[in-house]
C-alpha cells in the first residue's frame, strides 16, 4: 500500500499550535465535515485537528497518487 507524507500547521492542544508537522507514512486522512475534524493515520497512530483551527494543509503522495493542498 502507498504511504504519504501530510504536513499540518494547526492547532494541536490547549495553548499549543503545531506548525509544519510533517507525518511520514500516512495511510489515512478522512474530513469529517459533520464533526469538523480533519484526522491523519500515520505509522499507526490516530491524530485529530479541530477543522476551524487548521490553517493549512500540505498532502504528498508517492507512487501514483495526486496532491492535495487546503490552505
Amino acid at each position: 500500500m502507498p504511504s504519504a507524507s501530510v504536513t499540518v500547521t494547526a492547532k494541536a492542544g490547549p495553548a499549543h499550535t503545531l506548525t509544519s508537522g510533517v507525518f511520514t507514512g500516512a495511510t489515512e486522512v478522512n474530513f469529517n465535515l459533520g464533526n469538523n475534524t480533519f484526522t491523519i493515520i500515520s505509522n499507526g497512530a490516530i491524530k485529530t485537528f479541530d477543522w476551524e483551527s487548521i490553517a493549512t494543509v500540505t498532502f504528498t503522495v508517492s507512487g501514483h497518487n495526486g496532491t492535495v493542498s487546503i490552505t
